[in-house]
């Protein structure tokens, strides 16, 4: 440029003088604008920086605020499906396990109940097949009865016999007194006839007809019982005289159950007849319970056991006596028909225990099922709650420091203020720059146009350098600008080069701690691979002894279930076998009781009887041992008589006594025809005591001194 325009300089010199004069004007006032322009650049880099600080905090805070929401979602939806879990969910799975637990219960219950018509409807089976047993060995003397009054009817054999009937069809009674008439009155079975020729009638028919025996009452002997009842008795007010409370269907027939009553009382209960029967240690009346149990004159009492005796004379309401199984008795008429409807009843009570144990099965299989669904359902919610616990410290973590990124987005105060003493600065050198330069522009414009005008006439030669110079002018100042933004950068950086160096020291404090932890934690990690060898290798061991251990549980699992399924069976079993001997057992209570009864009834007869041989020896020997007369002059004369055959009532080897037979030998003999031989002679025996006067008989055998 130079050397071209030393070829011009003639040419050029003024345009050269101008250019030159308005060039130092410029060059002058573009140092002052360069200085001023790289303090702006520098005021505008620190302004940017101190700014830079809150918007990479407003940008952490947005980040954060968008994990914490993302966070606040998570937990709010996994709060809800912990509310359902707890809510509707466990509700109503502890609502089915209550139902379970009801129906268990109930079943419980059921099966207990079911267990107890079990046993009812086995002992009234039991009693029922007794009663037809024990009917059919009657059925003999009721054919007899049935018998003798078809053969009374007009036409008949029997028509002028004067049969009347049955003595317990003859009256009736209220149902109160429906056990305590028949189980005092054992004549209540005998049949009524006018005369002892009709009664001897009857007798032959029955012989010739091979029907059995029978027991009669004769109207027209009734004398002396028809004097006796209707004296005057004083009895006790509480109990009164069961004769009293009979209805007879004729006056007629009224001496014929004094005869079969006597003066027999009605008592409440057992205790009532023990005060009313005795006085002192002496039985002095006849007592009858509502329920069956009697105390006789003679001190012996009887009854208990489980059955009573009813039914044996018509009730005063016209009601028949109850059939039911409860009520089921020896005396109670009883059909195969009904005993195949308590059997189908007892079957069907079986199954219903069957289906209410398999019902209860099944509802303890559903109640194991609610209960593991339950835990795992406690376990959920659990694990949930412990999510949900982090998910609250997580999101108090990101609050926290939400909370100080946004105390970072806003600035400090000094801040605030470094930034306002910039930003005046800014203006004051944006200022100094329009005062500094205020005709840098035109100058600049005057340089372009002179510069233009020389390079016009330095032709494209000079044109060429100019624009190179230019160029490179361009470069220098854009290396100026850059220079004056780098410098300010390099400030910046060894600001931050400082603090970094604080920050340097700190973490390499932090870092020698780290290191320290890091070697302990090591060392730990390396004694807890070593462990965990050992647990990989239990592990390993635990799996195999598992998989033989669930080999095993599976075979005893099927053994379990056949044992369950067996105990199931002997539960049944035992239940049966349970119910079979508690009744045996009250059968053998009832038995020993029977058994023990009729020992003393043996015994008593056994005494009676000798008793009744030294009255009669003596009775005999009073008769037949001599006895003084008087002749007809008044002188006395002694008669002997023979004593031969004329025992001593005191002699026992004399009398006969009542053979006792063992065991052994009561098992030849027939039970039910020694019942029928003892109600005979029972009622031979009754038909004795009110037939006889033993006064009487004693008088006669007196007067009659060839009696023997």
């Amino acid at each position: 440029m130079e050397a071209i325009m030393a070829g011009l300089q003639e040419s050029t010199q003024g345009l050269r003088s101008s250019l030159e004069a308005v060039q130092i004007q410029l060059i002058d006032q573009e140092k002052a604008v360069s200085s001023l322009q790289t303090e702006k650049e520098s005021v505008e880099t620190a302004i940017k920086l101190l700014h830079s600080r809150a918007s990479n905090a407003l940008k952490s805070k947005s980040q954060l605020e968008e994990k914490l929401q993302r966070l606040n979602s998570d937990r709010a939806s996994m709060s809800e499906r912990v509310a359902l879990l707890e809510g509707s969910d466990r509700s109503a799975l502890m609502k089915k396990i209550k139902a379970t637990e009801d129906l268990i219960a109930g079943c419980d219950k059921e099966e207990q109940s079911l267990q107890q018509l079990i046993r009812e409807a086995v002992t009234a089976t039991e009693i029922a097949k007794a009663s037809l047993t024990s009917q059919q060995s009657r059925s003999g003397q009721d054919q007899i009865v049935q018998r003798i009054m078809r053969a009374s009817k007009k036409g008949g054999v029997l028509c002028s016999a004067g049969v009347h009937g049955r003595l317990g069809d003859l009256g009736s009674i209220a149902a109160e007194y429906d056990v305590a008439v028949s189980t005092s009155c054992g004549m209540l079975d005998y049949i009524v006839v006018d005369t002892a020729d009709g009664g001897q009638a009857c007798i032959n028919f029955l012989r010739e007809m091979n029907l059995g025996r029978a027991s009669f009452i004769i109207l027209d002997q009734m004398g002396e019982w028809a004097d006796r009842m209707d004296r005057k008795l004083t009895v006790p007010s509480s109990a009164p005289r069961l004769f009293d409370l009979v209805a007879p269907a004729r006056d007629t027939y009224r001496p014929a159950f004094y005869m079969a009553l006597r003066d027999t009382l009605v008592a409440q209960d057992l205790d009532h007849a023990v005060r009313v029967a005795y006085e002192g240690d002496r039985a002095v009346w006849r007592v009858v319970t509502k329920d069956g149990n009697l105390i006789d004159t003679s001190g012996a009492m009887s009854g208990g056991g489980r059955e009573t005796r009813s039914g044996a004379m018509k009730l005063q309401d016209g009601s028949t006596v109850m059939r039911n199984a409860g009520d089921m008795t020896d005396e109670t008429v009883v059909t195969p028909a009904q005993i195949q409807e308590l059997e189908a009843q007892l079957s069907q009570l079986q199954q219903q225990l069957r289906q209410c144990r398999e019902k209860k099965s099944t509802a303890e299989t559903t109640l194991k099922e609610c209960v593991r669904l339950l835990k795992d359902l406690d376990n959920e919610i659990q694990k949930s709650q412990i999510a949900i616990s982090r998910q609250a410290e997580q999101v108090k973590d990101l609050t926290t420091r939400l909370g100080e990124v946004s105390d970072q987005c806003v600035l400090t105060v000094d801040e605030q203020c470094e930034i306002s003493a910039q930003e005046l600065k800014l203006g004051e050198v944006e200022l100094s720059i329009g005062k500094v330069s205020p005709n840098l522009r035109a100058l600049q414009n005057e340089v372009s146009s002179l510069q233009r005008q020389i390079l016009s006439v330095g032709g494209p030669k000079l044109a060429k350098v100019q624009s190179k110079i230019d160029s490179l002018t361009a470069q220098l100042e854009s290396f100026s600008t850059s220079l004056s933004t780098k410098a300010v950068d390099m400030n910046n950086l060894l600001k931050q080069a400082d603090k970094a160096a604080q920050l340097r020291l700190k973490a390499e404090s932090e870092m020698t701690k780290l290191e320290s932890k890091l070697r302990e934690l090591v060392a730990q990690q390396k004694e807890m691979e070593s462990d965990a060898l050992e647990v990989v290798n239990a592990v390993e061991a635990a799996k195999v002894r598992m998989a033989g251990l669930e080999s095993q549980l599976q075979s005893i699992s099927k053994d379990y279930h056949d044992i369950k399924s067996r105990v199931a069976k002997a539960k049944t079993v035992e239940l049966d076998l349970t119910e079979e001997m508690e009744k045996i057992t009250a059968e053998l209570k009832e038995s020993k009781a029977t058994c023990k009864k009729w020992r003393r009834e043996a015994e008593a007869v056994r005494q009676q009887h000798v008793s009744e041989q030294r009255e009669f020896n003596a009775v005999v020997r009073s008769v037949m041992l001599p006895v003084s007369v008087s002749t007809t002059d008044g002188s006395p004369m002694k008669i002997d008589r023979p004593e031969e055959g004329v025992a001593d009532p005191d002699d026992d080897a004399s009398l006969e006594h009542l053979t006792v037979f063992d065991k052994d030998e009561m098992l030849q003999f027939d039970p039910e025809e020694l019942k029928r031989d003892i109600s005979i002679m029972e009622s031979q025996k009754n038909k004795m005591k009110s037939s006889v006067n033993m006064n009487a008989l004693l008088e006669y055998m007196k007067k009659d001194a060839n009696y023997k």
